[in-house]
């Protein structure tokens, strides 16, 4: 590179670094570190304010700070009684808004705008397009409304118009596409033609405050000015629960917070829990239980040497406690003690079975042991022959019962391809169920005692030992007669051509 090229390129270096340094400048305190500096365009340098204090757009400062911007807050001058979009300066019409001027449409960037308390008048299509508008409060001093003055402000969601607005323009909230809430201070305007095509919104500076009480009982709802406070009302019942408070989207609600929009109150609740005591009256000791409201309690275990526990009962002891009955409240239950005597099972080879405590004058319960290669029968006291009744027979006394077995056999099935079945376990004597196994493609004929079908089971027969029986079958013959013809035509078919060829050979040779 010859030594002008260089020159060349270290001059537009240069040029390039102070084009950045001055950019820094202008923007100076109001750019923040971040990549989406926040602007706050306040100073008349940065508008159009004629004598008249009327604003009609951004100056050239002005301009280049909303175009360095990614979002604006604007502080409009005190004094300003005005805001009337520039019309530019070959007499066109209106532009997009205040914020769009000469080609630079900036109006989306602007998220928050102040307003002087001396601001008249906002013209036509003052804040159009300010797509990106989340607020503004208009002051007391406002007269007049322009034409599409908040033309497609989507953002913007509540707005108050001062009781002393005398002029609405038409299409002033058109395409508001998330507008819910038009405040009007003057019930007077709520006729005004250019507000009717909005009375679908929430049209009114009221607002309904809703108390579900949650299953307590009932509270009136309260309908309050707009940015008013809730009167806290009295606090509902509930049996069997405590109230905790109100509730708004599951937090707690602050009763100081202004209400702008209809909400829903909803009451928390907090169970109640009880206390159930238990004196053993003697025996061993009882934990108490906490039981929350409307449950049941568990009935517990106490002991005492020669003794069983009749009952529980609270108050009257001729009276035993229903432990299916609902906690309402704290209570104590008492035991209720009788003599009580040892029943104990004596299973010679068989499982063992735990002694039972009983009562004087109640009846035991029957377990039922095991022992293998056995099936349990009943139980007795001295003669054999005679089962014990569980169900009629009281204990007044230590009794032994002793097990009554009778042998079992096995029972196994070869099905041979066939539904598997499980074993059967028969008593000595008596007979084995008799089974119906399928097969695909099968006719099931009959059970064997032997795998080479020599000898039919007799179902009849008293079982007196383990064996299998096993499972005859015959195959399922089906003749397809599509199948024959082909097959005959096929047989034909092959005679006829040796015959042909077998001719053909033959006047060959000749």
């Amino acid at each position: 590179m010859s030594k002008k090229g260089i020159i060349a390129v270290l001059s537009a270096v240069v040029l390039m670094v102070v084009a950045s340094i001055s950019l820094v400048l202008a923007i100076g305190h109001n750019v923040s570190a971040d990549s989406e500096p926040v602007i706050t365009v306040k100073d008349r340098e940065y508008f159009e304010i004629g004598d008249d204090n009327i604003l009609r757009g951004f100056s050239e400062s002005g301009i280049i700070q909303a175009r360095n911007a990614t979002w604006l807050n604007i502080e409009i001058p005190a004094g300003v009684v005005e805001i009337q979009p520039d019309v530019g300066d070959d007499n066109f019409a209106p532009m997009l808004s205040v914020f769009s001027r000469r080609g630079e449409d900036c109006a989306a960037k602007v998220v928050k705008v102040s307003l002087p308390e001396v601001l008249q008048v906002i013209g036509d299509m003052a804040f159009a397009k300010c797509s990106n508008l989340q607020a503004i409060t208009l002051p007391d001093a406002v007269l007049t409304l322009g034409n599409y003055a908040f033309y497609g402000c989507d953002q913007l969601e509540t707005i108050v118009i001062p009781s002393t607005v005398t002029t609405i323009g038409s299409g002033l909230f058109e395409s508001c596409e998330n507008l819910k809430r038009i405040i009007v201070e003057d019930s007077a305007l709520k006729t005004n033609p250019n507000l009717l095509p909005y009375s679908s919104i929430v049209f009114d500076d009221e607002c309904t405050v809703t108390f579900n009480a949650n299953g307590g009982t009932p509270v009136d709802e309260q309908v309050i000015n707009y940015n008013s406070t809730v009167t806290k009302p009295a606090d509902p019942t509930r049996e069997g629960y405590t109230f905790k408070g109100w509730k708004l989207n599951d937090s707690d609600y602050e009763w100081s917070t202004p209400v702008t929009e209809n909400i829903t109150l909803t009451a928390e609740w907090e169970i109640k829990q009880y206390t159930v005591t238990f004196n053993s009256n003697g025996g061993s000791p009882v934990e108490t239980q906490t039981i929350e409201h409307g449950n049941v309690v568990s009935a517990p275990t106490s002991t005492m040497a020669g003794y069983g526990v009749k009952y529980w009962y609270t108050t009257n002891e001729n009276e035993a406690y229903d432990f299916t009955t609902p906690v309402t409240q704290d209570i104590t239950l008492t035991a209720k003690w009788v003599v009580a005597y040892t029943v104990q099972f004596d299973v010679p080879q068989g499982s063992t079975v735990s002694d039972q405590l009983v009562n004087e004058g109640e009846n035991a319960t029957m377990p039922v042991p095991t022992r293998e290669g056995y099936a349990f029968e009943y139980w007795y006291t001295d003669d054999e022959s005679v089962p014990f009744n569980f169900e009629q027979t009281a204990i007044n006394d230590n009794v032994t019962l002793h097990a009554k077995w009778i042998k079992t056999y096995v029972v196994m099935f070869n099905t041979y391809g066939g539904d598997e079945l499980d074993d059967q376990i028969v008593k000595a004597g008596e007979r084995v169920l008799k089974e119906t196994p399928t097969r695909k493609g099968h006719t099931f004929v009959g059970w064997y005692k032997d795998a080479e079908y020599q000898e039919a089971y007799d179902f009849t027969t008293a079982v007196t030992s383990d064996f299998t029986l096993h499972a005859k079958w015959e195959a399922n013959f089906k003749v397809d007669t599509n199948i024959v013809i082909a097959v005959a035509i096929g047989v034909a078919s092959l005679v006829i051509g040796t015959i042909i060829l077998v001719v053909i050979i033959k006047k060959h040779k000749d």
